[in-house]
C-alpha cells in the first residue's frame, strides 16, 4: 500500500512541477487547451463568426444601429481572431476615420457627446459577447 501512496505522491509532484515551470516559462495554457480540443475534433469557437478588429467595428456598428432602431434588447457573440489588446480608444479611432461618430458615440474618446459603448480592454484572441440594452452596448 505504501508503494501506491508514493507513486500517487510522485505523480502529483511531477504534475505540479510541470505547471509551475510552465507558468514561469510563460506557457500559454489556453492555446494548448484549444489545440488539444482541435486535435480531438472539437473547435472551441465553432459556429462563431471570426473577425478582425476592423470587421468587429463594422459588425458592432451595424448591430448598434439595428438595436437602436428596433428598441429591442438583444445580444450577439463574435470571435476576435487578432492578437494583442483591443481598446475602446482604438475602436473609436476606427469610427472617427469612417465618419460614424454622429451615430455611435463616445465623449471620452472625442467621438460625439454621449457614451454609447461600455467596453473594457480586451486581450485577444477572444470570444466577445455584446449586449444591447436600452440603446447602449455592453461588450465583455
Amino acid at each position: 500500500m505504501e508503494a501506491v501512496e508514493i507513486l500517487v505522491f510522485l505523480g502529483f509532484a511531477v504534475l505540479l512541477g510541470v505547471l509551475v515551470i510552465g507558468f514561469l516559462a510563460g506557457w500559454d495554457y489556453m492555446r494548448t487547451y484549444r489545440d488539444f480540443r482541435k486535435m480531438m475534433g472539437e473547435d472551441p469557437v465553432q459556429g462563431l463568426q471570426k473577425v478582425d478588429k476592423t470587421e468587429f467595428a463594422s459588425k458592432l456598428y451595424d448591430f448598434f444601429v439595428d438595436c437602436r432602431e428596433s428598441g429591442v434588447n438583444t445580444s450577439m457573440s463574435l470571435y476576435l481572431a487578432d492578437s494583442g489588446i483591443f481598446t475602446k480608444p482604438e475602436l473609436f479611432g476606427i469610427y472617427s476615420e469612417l465618419g460614424w461618430c454622429s451615430t455611435i458615440q463616445s465623449a471620452g474618446n472625442s467621438c460625439g457627446t454621449r457614451e454609447d459603448v461600455d467596453m473594457p480592454d480586451i486581450v485577444l484572441p477572444k470570444v466577445v459577447k455584446i449586449n444591447c440594452t436600452g440603446g447602449m452596448l455592453y461588450i465583455r
